[in-house]
């Protein structure tokens, strides 16, 4: 009872301990900065919607400053394109066509129709200056120069606004003639003010009439520029305005100049005022007339905004009074009009979305202010949107899935200090994360974690990578590094309805980046203690519709603690340093060629891992030392609607315990398997009676295993399909339903049903009710499995022996959970109960009595057996789990989850006390405006009491089973980088399990290292 008592207080001395050190790291944390800018996808998601709305709203310049903000913390060519589009629309053509020039590129799918928009702003730019130059030459009393400039501009782009001012600036001069030709081919076009501009030319006449009464023929002036060019004609079959005509009335040269110089100045007032003409320190002017006018022949907005000094006459709106043929009346009616609309109702064509948008006929424009006609589709911000793949196999929203969802992003990842995915997956709520050694860890969600964990199904890209002769995945031994992670989507709850076998308690799966997300290349270098080295690479580049992503790492580490001294004489190592955990080199390559409009793609990818790997075996198999090659090969074509994947995985590698009792048989084997997959999917949406989003498919599984440690080379073949339909009933209720059918070789065809049912109150907002069933198929090595190892005791043997007739485990699930997402942040809560039954165990050893044999092959008699065989009890497990994630400020996230399970037997109500009950996860990350980030998790588990086998010298077999005990524990790791170089460069250091030191280190199983604290510098160049 003393003793007891002295273990308790020392546990809470050591928590206390630990928990005084977070303490004091989060106060350090919270005093580098009090003020940061955004360093999330949540922040540019924000930013992005904010800025969206303020340009819908008019408020260009508000507007584009946050799109800029979201493009900064997360680039995405959809805000380079919303961006260009908010700066045509505010009327800045320069500046719109830079950023639709950065736009592309990124080589989108609608490069052409951009280029096609690009050209028309060229040309409406350049139409400008003519416009511009000829108003200042008006100004400066060169009325002749500026009516050619205006004409040159009418002959590219034909206009009846640029009509109207050109009859205008002829009227000024006195030349009735070319005035009243001008206004008449005005007139063709049907204008709003067509009968104020006919009573106008009628007073025209009547005044050219009287002159020539009065005076004889004098020669016109000079043409100058304003000649119409030999063989030019207008897009409405006539030429230019002309320019010859009947004499025109005299004037004196005072009068004329006047004239001149008062529209001239009214002119380039009006055109200031409709946006065409800056103010004259300005230089160019505001492209406001994107918004206007009519569209040409070959289907672009014409120039509309052309000058307008008609609003004497009405221009071309509705509210100019009608002259009553003083020339000097003009000008106060000019001044009074200037708010005239100018432009064309009805439709705006889109030349680069190919849509039609809806116009504002009040202002002649589409909808959102002046120069949002500029016909350009907004692109949406999906890419601040989360979005899940996995649990449904089509991209959805986490409030329509039917499971519950963590994603881990791109972000996360760089700020949290974890090195590897399993410390990463810490912190998924329900998730049991045991770390074994360095490089070896077993995981599972939801409960039922083991050495050699085999209930999680764990994909790359939708590829499985588990290793399917023991249903286990070897984290060390994947392909790709954390660099390549785009995100990681983790469903907690089982997926056999689509999935089939392994994907029992939960799926992990890690999507990669496309290659133009890399845009570029990356290389990083690290050292830590433990005698950690490693160093990375990676490039990636879209070209057009190819693209490339290349990249490799290496990794060395010692491990956290020897299991036997290599000095101990009755203990005899097979590997040549005993002290060294990881030791590998890893490749992946993905080419893709991407078809014309971007939802689909072909793709080629291949991906090795050369070295050396712990790996904890089961039952008297301790630490076992992996060394080999694995190999993949990956194919296929991804489109919204079809898909067709395949893939190849190799396995070439020797496996031999660390430690073994010297003087036995050290159990080294050879490892040869292969792995071939195919799988066929149709994504079809229907509508009837709302809308079907579905899903059809299939897949073939070749496998094939040649194993020392099996009676001999075996081959199975595994055939499935399934089906899902999500059926949108109404936008706020939606039902889930889908199975699958698999056909194995040994059992025979097995289902797995799932429905679910998803409630939105709200479009933020969901309520789940998911029940179904999965299973897990026996792995190889369960099945066929024939191993006859030496025992401590000389002479002495045991034999693991599988069984090819077990059944399949089975989990009977129900699930409800909610879900709540804002821009400040985003809460969960689960509640869950599993039914699960025919769990695959190993019984103690057994003894065989006198009548076994003696094997030779050892060389001793076998006195004790270990069986796979199926469990007949029946477990429930109670469960819930909450989290939430806040957004304070921009550049601050911060993240707390608990979990809570009870197992326990059916049959006795005894509690299965592996699964801690309470794990809780508290996790800030901090980007600051000195260019420091950091990042903080902590994270703890309940005690527990493993039941295992060990080595006993006193039983007759050598071995017995027990009760282990695990103490709780408490996990912390963090991160402090500092960028430089506009983020070109950055200096990392990183910890995990910064807490373990001395006598503070914790063990996560009761055959696992004890864990320390491990520090890795990194330095990261971007190119």
């Amino acid at each position: 009872m003393a003793s007891r008592r002295a273990k308790t207080l020392r546990w809470l001395n050591a928590q206390s301990m630990r928990l005084l050190l977070v303490l004091l790291i989060a106060f350090a944390v919270s005093s580098v900065s009090e003020r940061a800018w955004a360093g999330a996808k949540e922040d540019a998601r924000r930013h992005f919607a904010n800025g969206m709305a303020l340009v819908d709203a008019g408020q260009y310049a508000e507007g584009i400053e946050l799109l800029k903000k979201a493009y900064e913390l997360k680039p995405h060519r959809n805000v380079l394109f919303n961006i260009a589009r908010a700066y045509v629309q505010k009327g800045d053509v320069d500046r719109a066509i830079e950023y639709f020039e950065r736009y592309l590129e990124t080589a989108p799918p609608d490069a052409d129709k951009v280029r096609a928009m690009l050209a028309e702003l060229d040309l409406r730019r350049r139409l400008r200056g003519l416009v511009d130059e000829g108003m200042r030459a008006i100004q400066a009393g060169r009325v002749l120069e500026g009516i050619a400039l205006l004409t040159r501009a009418y002959e590219e782009r034909p206009h009846r606004n640029l009509l109207f001012n050109i009859a205008r600036a002829y009227e000024s001069l006195g030349d009735g003639a070319r005035a009243i030709e001008t206004y008449e081919r005005y007139l063709e076009t049907s204008p709003a003010d067509a009968t104020k501009v006919r009573a106008r030319v009628a007073r025209l006449r009547t005044r050219l009439a009287a002159a020539t009464k009065r005076t004889k023929p004098s020669p016109r002036p000079p043409a100058g520029g304003g000649r119409r060019k030999s063989g030019k004609r207008a897009a409405d079959g006539r030429g230019a305005p002309a320019t010859s005509g009947v004499p025109v009335a005299v004037s004196t040269p005072e009068d004329e100049a006047a004239r001149a110089a008062k529209i001239a100045e009214l002119v380039i007032e009006k055109m200031r005022a409709e946006g065409l003409v800056g103010a004259p320190a300005q230089g160019l002017v505001p492209d406001t007339e994107l918004s206007r006018g009519p569209v040409s022949s070959e289907g672009a907005p014409g120039l509309g905004g052309a000058p307008d000094v008609s609003a004497g006459l009405g221009g071309t709106g509705e509210t100019g009074a009608a002259a009553d043929g003083a020339e000097d009346e003009v000008g106060e009616q000019l001044v009074t009009d200037l708010d005239s609309p100018s432009g064309v109702d009805g439709l705006e064509s889109s030349p680069v979305a190919g849509l039609v948008l809806p116009t504002d006929t009040s202002t002649g424009g589409v909808r959102g202010g002046a120069g949002a006609g500029v016909g350009l589709a907004p692109k949406t911000g999906e890419v601040y949107e989360d979005v899940v793949v996995t649990a449904s196999r089509r991209a959805q929203s986490p409030l329509d899935a039917p499971n519950a969802v963590t994603i881990i992003t791109e972000e996360d990842i760089r700020l949290s200090g974890a090195r590897s995915i399993p410390d990463l997956l810490r912190r998924v709520p329900g998730t049991d994360v045991i770390a074994m050694s360095f490089s070896d860890f077993n995981i599972s969600v939801r409960g039922f974690n083991s050495r050699l964990a085999n209930k999680l199904l764990v994909l790359v890209d939708g590829r499985t990578v588990y290793q399917d002769f023991l249903g286990v995945t070897v984290w060390g031994t994947l392909s790709i590094s954390l660099a390549d992670i785009e995100r990681i989507e983790v469903i907690r709850g089982p997926g056999s309805a689509v999935y089939g076998a392994y994907a029992y308690t939960g799926i992990v799966n890690i999507i990669t980046k496309r290659p133009e997300q890399v845009h570029g290349a990356l290389g990083e270098v690290s050292v830590g203690n433990g005698r950690n080295v490693g160093g990375t690479f990676q490039y990636g580049e879209r070209k057009g519709p190819l693209g490339v992503r290349v990249s490799g790492s290496y990794q060395r580490a010692d491990k956290y603690e020897l299991e036997f001294d290599p000095k101990r004489v009755d203990y005899t190592t097979n590997v040549t340093n005993p002290n060294k955990s990881i030791d590998s080199f890893r490749c992946d390559l993905l080419t893709e060629y991407n078809f014309d409009d971007d939802t689909r793609r072909a793709f080629l990818g291949a991906g090795v891992w050369s070295g050396f790997n712990e790996l904890y075996g089961v039952s008297s198999l301790r630490n076992q030392a992996v060394q080999g090659q694995e190999y993949h090969v990956r194919a296929g074509v991804d489109g919204e609607v079809l898909s067709l994947r395949a893939f190849w995985t190799g396995l070439r590698v020797t496996s031999t315990p660390q430690f073994y009792r010297t003087g036995l048989d050290d159990l080294g084997s050879r490892i040869h398997s292969d792995l071939v997959s195919l799988e066929p999917l149709f994504k079809p949406t229907l509508e009837f009676l709302g809308t079907h989003a579905m899903v059809f498919g299939g897949e073939y599984r070749f496998k094939r295993i040649e194993w020392d440690y099996l009676r001999a080379n075996e081959e199975e073949h595994h055939f499935a399909v399934f089906f899902q339909d999500e059926w949108a009933v109404v936008p706020e209720f939606s039902v889930l339903l889908s199975g699958r059918l698999d056909l194995h070789p040994l059992i025979g065809p097995l289902a797995s049903p799932r429905a679910a049912f998803i409630l939105k109150p709200t479009p933020k907002q969901a309520i789940r009710a998911t029940v179904g069933t999965a299973f897990r198929q026996p792995t190889m090595a369960e099945t066929y499995l024939d191993l006859a190892a030496s025992s401590p005791v000389a002479g002495s043997a045991i034999r693991l022996v599988g069984e090819p007739k077990l059944d399949p485990e089975n989990i009977v699930t129900v699930d409800v959970g909610y879900l709540y997402q804002a821009d400040f942040g985003e809460f969960e809560s689960v509640f869950y109960l599993n039914r699960v039954s025919n769990l695959v165990n190993q019984t103690p050893l057994i003894s065989t009595g006198v009548q076994q044999s003696f094997d030779p092959s050892i060389p001793a008699f076998v006195s004790a057996e270990s069986l796979y065989y199926n469990e007949d009890r029946v477990y429930l497990a109670l469960g819930s789990e909450i989290s939430g994630r806040l957004y304070p400020v921009d550049g601050v996230d911060v993240g707390l989850s608990y979990a809570f399970q009870y197992i326990f037997d059916v049959d006795n109500g005894a509690r299965v006390e592996n699964a801690p009950l309470h794990k809780a996860t508290a996790w800030t990350q901090i980007r600051t405006d000195l260019g420091v980030d950091v990042g903080l998790a902590a994270h703890f588990v309940s005690s527990q009491n493993w039941i295992e086998q060990q080595f006993d010298p006193d039983d007759p077999s050598g071995f017995a089973q027990g009760t282990l005990p695990v103490d709780a524990s408490l996990m912390l790791t963090g991160r402090v980088g500092y960028r430089l170089l506009q983020d070109r460069l950055e200096l990392a250091v990183s910890g995990t399990n910064l807490l373990d030191f001395g006598s503070l280190r914790h063990r996560e199983h009761p055959f696992a290292n004890r864990v320390e604290a491990r520090l890795l510098v990194s330095l990261t160049a971007r190119f």
